[in-house]
């Protein structure tokens, strides 16, 4: 259960509101603040980041170092043999990259942009990540630029060891610690599907309850995958029980946004009312052919089947009736 790390507070089951909103009214009532990245209640000899989450960006650092020395090796590999360079955007002309994303992530350019942003989801290159990283953080600090000498090689050590020894002063001090902890997690996946490193996982697409992150995963391990689901930013663990408890909760917060919306695809209102896709979808066939269907339209632009949640939810209840 989330508590307070400065006094005696705990969620209560009976009220409003999630646990992780809870704890994010107390926060600012009581004003014990949370973690800047996991959300985790901060005790007193913590500033605006846990320990937890400095001691995971310094892993995250040190991985991206250790990955970076192993792209020139890499360059030998077919373009497009790795599962990054295969979710290239579809019905492009590009030509796939002679050296592929260990050629982009060795090259001293490239920002990388997500595809939130509406654009390519392009490789971001460690000596972009880092050098502006450690620009930004010289000149929050009000020090001298960096001096840009040497092989690119060096000039992305130099800059990862400045990160590395201010990492501490970041995480209690600069705004956008959060974000740069983000861009590493970036760098280390893309490093690790560049060079093969990378680690089969099961994703789920559940939000955690500590942080908001939809990453929870089970890692591959010799015996099959993991028993635990656990969140790859916070790091949080989850039972079994926990994990169900997370998507019961996914759930819920499908029905309260299909209600409000009204129209819902298949997959959403399948998951809300606890009916199969298929039956659903069999629901809107059944409305543009004859009665006992629910209503159903397609979106202009996309072409996309939705379906009136508010009708499904209401068959769905008197099907469960008939069953029980």
């Amino acid at each position: 259960m989330t508590r307070c790390a400065r006094c005696d507070w705990q969620p209560d089951r009976d009220a409003d509101g999630t646990e992780r909103e809870q704890q994010h009214a107390h926060a600012l009532e009581a004003e014990h603040p949370l973690c800047s990245i996991c959300a985790r209640s901060l005790t007193k000899r913590e500033g605006n980041t846990c320990e937890r989450c400095i001691s995971a960006a310094q892993t995250d650092l040190a991985t991206v170092l250790h990955l970076y020395a192993w792209l020139p090796g890499s360059l030998g590999r077919p373009a497009g043999s790795s599962a990054y360079d295969q979710q290239r955007v579809s019905g492009t002309d590009e030509q796939p990259l002679l050296g592929g994303d260990a050629l982009v992530l060795l090259a001293p350019g490239g920002m990388g942009v997500s595809v939130d942003a509406e654009t390519t989801d392009d490789t971001p290159s460690a000596d972009w990540t880092l050098c502006t990283w450690e620009d930004d953080w010289r000149n929050t600090r009000r020090e001298p630029a960096a001096m840009d000498s040497g092989s690119r090689r060096q000039v992305v050590r130099a800059a990862a060891h400045y990160l590395e020894r201010h990492t501490r002063w970041a995480a209690n001090n600069h705004p956008a610690f959060a974000e740069y902890r983000t861009d590493l997690r970036l760098l280390v996946g893309a490093l690790e599907r560049a060079t093969g490193r990378d680690t089969p996982t099961w994703r789920a697409d559940v939000e955690c309850s500590q942080c908001g992150a939809r990453e929870l995963q089970r890692d591959l391990t010799d015996a099959g995958f993991a028993d635990r689901w656990s969140c790859r930013r916070c790091k949080q663990g989850y039972t079994w029980a926990e994990y169900l408890m997370a998507c019961r909760a996914k759930v819920e917060d499908g029905r309260a946004v299909l209600s409000t919306a009204g129209w819902g695809t298949p997959k959403q209102v399948s998951a809300a009312v606890g009916i199969g896709v298929e039956t659903v979808r069999k629901w809107a066939q059944r409305a543009t052919t004859s009665s006992g269907g629910v209503t159903a339209a397609c979106l202009v632009k996309t072409g996309e089947l939705v379906v009136w949640y508010p009708e499904a939810e209401a068959r769905a209840t008197r099907r469960h009736r008939s069953v029980a």
